[in-house]
């Protein structure tokens, strides 16, 4: 019994720290698109400053990140900010529109130190991608 259930412990320990590695390895990866699961987006914009929220993609990443932005207008979009949780020097800004056609995601992850970035947006079918890019491909409003 203890060693079952150290096992489970080691188990819940090495998977927590591997979901930590991917948001430090992130920025290294050699893939091009990373499709985030379906319905995965929805639920995250109802998170409050300071509490931890997970992406999920389609290819096992987990992207974590601190919230430290919520807002929410009267057009019906509301955005989010924060650093990754394995990367303090990496930003995430998400914004969730709820328009005619659907509701679309566009953002951006982008590190303060390399040039690295991943644009993040819906395509037609309604999957939405995280797409590798250089920072000078990523256009900055507000």
């Amino acid at each position: 019994m203890t060693k079952t259930l150290l096992s489970i412990a080691f188990a819940l320990f090495f998977f927590s720290a591997s979901a930590q590695i991917q948001d430090q390895d992130l920025l290294k990866t050699d893939k091009h698109e990373i499709a985030i699961k379906p319905g995965k987006l929805v639920n995250i914009f109802n998170a409050k400053k300071g509490e931890l929220v997970k992406l999920e993609c389609v290819d096992g990443t987990t992207i974590s990140f601190t919230v430290n932005m919520n807002v929410w207008n009267q057009e019906l979009v509301r955005t989010l900010g924060g650093k990754l949780e394995g990367n303090k020097e990496t930003f995430i800004t998400l914004t969730q529109a709820d328009l005619k056609q659907g509701i679309i995601y566009e953002g951006n992850i982008i590190s303060h130190k390399s040039n690295i970035a991943f644009k993040i947006f819906t395509a037609k079918e309604g999957t939405v991608y995280l797409q590798k890019t250089t920072k000078d491909n990523i256009l900055v409003t507000d």
